[in-house]
């Protein structure tokens, strides 16, 4: 199906923010979604020339621009390796002390368990348990972050996590400040057992 007819055929369903009636798309009564519809095809278009990977969520909905990549709640990287050379690449173009952060903590992140995989998304490595992708390290002009794609169900004793969005959150690592390590440990655990448990929990 192409992009465009699934987004004018999203329905409504428990699993999904829009509230509408069954058999009714959310574009039908919302003008501004309908444009969203026709922002995300161009967006798709270029991305797929490109040959990249692409997300984007209308109606509560993830959408991608590759097949198979229409998901309910997690978001899935068939094309995650055991070791990608891309990542590799990307880690060691990092320079400073923003990179040997961000190496430290991808690091501590493979040796979660022998089924963490991991591809470039986003621009950032992004580590996933076997499809399903967990948690990410980020690069930027002066600080680091190590975002969780389910940030929001994690324990955060220390209050490290920053984020107010619905499910993603992030740790802001800047060189020079001191951060508990061991929580972030923990919060990284804590986010590869939590997939671990989601997908476990899979009918």
């Amino acid at each position: 199906m192409e992009i465009r007819e699934r987004l004018l055929h999203l329905q409504a369903s428990p699993a999904r923010v829009v509230q509408c009636p069954r058999g009714v798309s959310p574009l039908a009564v919302c003008p501004r979604m309908q444009q969203s519809a026709d922002l995300l095809c161009a967006r798709f278009a270029r991305t797929i020339a490109l040959g990249r990977s692409c997300y984007s969520t209308l109606g509560g909905t993830t959408i991608g621009a590759e097949e198979g990549r229409i998901v309910r709640g997690m978001f899935r990287f068939p094309e995650a390796l055991e070791r990608s050379a891309p990542v590799e690449r990307w880690l060691n173009a990092q320079t400073g002390e923003l990179g040997a952060l961000a190496r430290a903590w991808f690091a501590f992140i493979r040796q979660c368990g022998s089924d963490v995989r991991e591809l470039m998304h986003d621009g950032h490595p992004t580590a996933c348990v076997g499809d399903t992708a967990f948690v990410y390290v980020g690069v930027f002009k002066a600080h680091v972050n190590v975002g969780f794609f389910h940030g929001d169900a994690l324990p955060d004793p220390t209050g490290l996590l920053q984020g107010t969005g619905k499910h993603m959150r992030h740790v802001k690592l800047i060189p020079g400040r001191a951060v508990d390590g061991s929580s972030i440990e923990a919060l990284i655990t804590a986010a590869y057992r939590d997939i671990c448990a989601r997908l476990k929990a899979e009918p």
